[in-house]
Formats: structure tokens, sequence, C-alpha cells
């Protein structure tokens, strides 16, 4: 009897650890499609920005250390979670004024177009636009704004 339940409890956990796999798989393959289709949407808006070739290269400098260093950031096992969010965060805003600093205002507003127009056909939820002073706002303004990001 003990045999059995034993065999049983190792089919189990062997199953389970196997659809774990599996997951894992899964999981590494969607993040791989995604950085594809970023990758892709970047390269439609540096090509929407119509950017010099000097300009572009400097461009895809800028986004390549981008990658690299959200890549460094990601796998740092000394940060938690909301550290991380933040780091990228900021790298996100510093790549942006970089970018900025590389095309002209013409230039700039037809790469944020793109970027903005392949988002809505992705799917992705538009930032909406929030006062300077959030904290000025009520509770119940605060939570009008936070149901809208959702």
């Amino acid at each position: 009897m003990y045999k059995t339940l034993i065999a049983l409890f190792l089919i189990v956990c062997g199953t389970f650890a196997t659809a774990q796999q599996a997951q894992n798989e899964n999981l590494a393959e969607l993040r791989e499609r995604r950085e594809e289709t970023v990758e892709m949407r970047l390269d439609n808006a540096l090509d929407a920005a119509g950017l010099d070739n000097s300009n572009r290269r400097k461009a895809e400098k800028i986004i390549e250390d981008m990658r690299r260093l959200r890549t460094s950031l990601r796998n740092d096992a000394t940060l938690n979670k909301q550290q991380k969010r933040k780091a990228i965060v900021e790298l996100t805003k510093d790549t942006r004024y970089r970018l900025k600093d590389v095309m002209t205002a013409n230039q700039w507003e037809r790469y944020r177009k793109t970027m903005a127009d392949q988002g809505k056909r992705m799917g992705r939820k538009q930032a909406i636009a929030r006062p300077r002073s959030v904290n000025r706002l009520t509770p119940a303004q605060r939570r009008y704004l936070r149901n809208r990001r959702n």
C-alpha cells in the first residue's frame, strides 16, 4: 500500500515538474516574441521619423544601450520587483530624452506618433494625462485615475 502511494506521489511530482518546465519554456518564448515585436516597433518608428544614416546609427546605439541595461536590471538579484520597475521606468525616460536630442522636433513627433499608433493597434492602453499636482487630488479622483489605468 505504501509503495503504491509513493509511486503515485512520484508520478504526480514528475508530472508537475514537467508541466512547470513547459510553462517556463513558454514564458521564455513569449518574452522573446515580445522583444522581437518591440524591436520591430522601434525600427518602424525610426523609419517613420526619417532619420539620416548618422542619426539613425546614434538612435540605434541608444536603443541598444537601453536593451542591454534593461536586461541587466531584470537579471539583477539584489533588487526587488518594485526597485527593478522604478529603475526601468527611469531608464526609459532617459532613453526618450537621449533619442529626443538626436532628432529634430518634426522627427520626434513622427517617431512618437508612430509608436503610439502601433501601440493602439496592439491593444495597449494609452496613458492618461495626469495633472501635475497629483497630491492635490481628492481620494475619489485618485481612485478614478487608478481605475482608468487598469
